[in-house]
């Protein structure tokens, strides 16, 4: 299965509802990205986003994902799993680079402040 289609085919848990996409509310995939370190690290992660350019391909994000791992002193791990988190709704997906990149700017940087904003409102 290519990358693009087990996103379309896995990606509905984060289907806009009412405009705003919606982000994994309870389990081990909530508590990825609404923790101290899990909303950390997705600030590092978005702050390095929206300084790339589109359209996004995985050479594009990679360095800048790369770079907010190192500025945040986080282990990749440590950044790439709330992250993957916040764009797919679950721990499983294809290569980060290519899952930031299938998902597209203008998704991904909402998903991302959907699952920051969750942590905010608590």
């Amino acid at each position: 299965m290519k990358s693009a289609d087990w996103l379309l085919l896995n990606a509905s848990p984060l289907a806009p509802k009412g405009g705003k996409p919606e982000v994994a509310r309870s389990g081990s995939c909530a508590s990825v990205v609404t923790g101290h370190a899990g909303a950390q690290a997705l600030g590092a992660a978005r702050a390095a986003l929206a300084d790339v350019p589109g359209p996004w391909s995985p050479e594009s994000v990679e360095p800048a994902l790369r770079g907010a791992v190192e500025a945040s002193g986080m282990k990749a791990k440590q950044v790439f799993q709330p992250l993957r988190v916040a764009l797919t709704g679950t721990t499983i997906s294809p290569g980060i680079f290519e899952t930031v990149a299938l998902v597209g700017r203008d998704r991904a940087l909402a998903r991302i402040d959907a699952a920051l904003d969750q942590r905010r409102d608590g």
